[in-house]
């Protein structure tokens, strides 16, 4: 793609509901990045806005699968 550097970071932060209890979570993403021959600003913010919209989307699946599937003890548990 031509990145000469990128650097990002990933941080996941809890939200809390009105009663103080935790509400689910907020993953925010920073990155810092040297201009990309060819391509404009706006070109690189469309770019990262559709890889995080599928990694959020492909986080909400994995999460629903893992509600779904019922929890065994694992063979070492007496």
């Amino acid at each position: 793609m031509g990145f000469k550097s990128y650097v990002a970071t990933l941080k996941v932060v809890p939200m809390n509901g009105d009663d103080e209890a935790v509400a689910g979570c907020v993953i925010e993403w920073g990155f810092v990045c040297d201009p990309i021959e060819g391509w404009t600003l706006q070109d690189f913010n469309s770019y990262i806005e559709y890889c995080l919209q599928f990694m959020a989307k492909k986080i909400e699946v994995l999460e629903e699968i893992s509600l779904e599937k019922p929890s065994y003890p694992s063979a070492s548990t007496p």
